[in-house]
């Protein structure tokens, strides 16, 4: 190696920019275990982090989102309105059987605790806060529930007339957007993962032009018009709003998942699952034991 290479890799200033030019699977496999100085700039440059999409951007020219090229890769059913934007593609359980993380040879290494795809943000800049909608289909019908997806919780939205949300609430109790921590890759798996056992199909709609197309299997007359109304707020403000679907047996009542040891991290984990559990499975849930033990 000459001496002006040398010196160029000897200044952070310089390696800095150098790696900036790598594409993100390079960076995070290959150029971090060069040396202990290359991991340590890696790990503490802020450009590095947000090339990483570890740290979020948050410079005011940074207005059209950037999805995590990696992400799409290794997950991309999260993705697949990303670049379709005539009609949103829905995912189905079975499809979680395509991800690069269902092979006997890499899962063990995808369901690390620490992986850091989980701790990975799904765009720059970052989502912080988005709608998800949940149409439960029963044999009474169908009904839909919105809830607010952040980084600390999952919190259900009230859509009574008298208590619209956000609407009504005082601007002083409410948090700034960009103050909530953006909601990571390990959110955006474990809604699906960690659910309720009887969603069998998702939307992910990401905003592109701000037109949102209301997925077809989604009925409209049962989620109404202050539903509609809320998710297309949802959507333009947010940039993205994820739309599930169930179906609710009161017969049977919540089915386990079938490839859960692949795909959910451990046991300690899958007793948490009721934390992604939506209010109307829990509402439904709840009638129905009150049925039975009415018998």
């Amino acid at each position: 190696m000459s001496e002006a290479q040398n010196t160029a890799l000897g200044s952070p200033e310089i390696l800095e920019q150098i790696l900036l030019h790598l594409d993100m699977r390079s960076l995070l496999t290959s150029a971090q275990r060069v040396c202990q100085a290359w991991h340590n700039l890696t790990t503490q440059s802020p450009s590095l982090q947000k090339h990483l999409f570890f740290k979020p951007e948050t410079s005011p020219t940074a207005v059209t989102k950037v999805a995590n090229p990696l992400l799409q890769e290794l997950f991309p059913h999260w993705f697949w309105s990303w670049d379709i934007k005539e009609q949103a593609k829905p995912f189905w359980k079975k499809d979680l059987e395509n991800l690069p993380l269902a092979s006997d040879e890499r899962n063990a290494v995808f369901m690390n605790e620490s992986a850091s795809w989980r701790r990975m943000l799904t765009t720059q800049p970052p989502i912080r806060s988005f709608i998800r909608c949940e149409t439960v289909s029963a044999q009474l019908g169908e009904s839909s529930n919105l809830a607010r997806v952040e980084s600390t919780g999952i919190n259900k939205m009230d859509l009574s007339s008298d208590n619209k949300p956000e609407e009504n609430s005082d601007p002083e109790d409410m948090p700034e957007k960009d103050s909530l921590n953006p909601v990571r890759m390990d959110k955006f798996y474990d809604l699906i993962t960690c659910g309720s056992g009887i969603a069998h199909h998702w939307y992910f709609l990401w905003n592109h032009d701000g037109k949102l197309s209301i997925p077809f299997s989604l009925n409209r007359q049962a989620i109404g018009d202050r539903v509609q109304k809320e998710v297309t707020r949802g959507f333009k403000e947010d940039g993205l709003v994820m739309f599930e679907f169930s179906t609710f047996q009161c017969s049977v009542g919540s089915t386990p998942w079938a490839f859960e040891d692949k795909f959910v991290f451990d046991k300690e984990r899958r007793g948490s699952r009721s934390r992604y559990r939506s209010p109307v499975f829990r509402e439904m849930e709840a009638k129905r034991r009150a049925e039975v033990l009415a018998l």
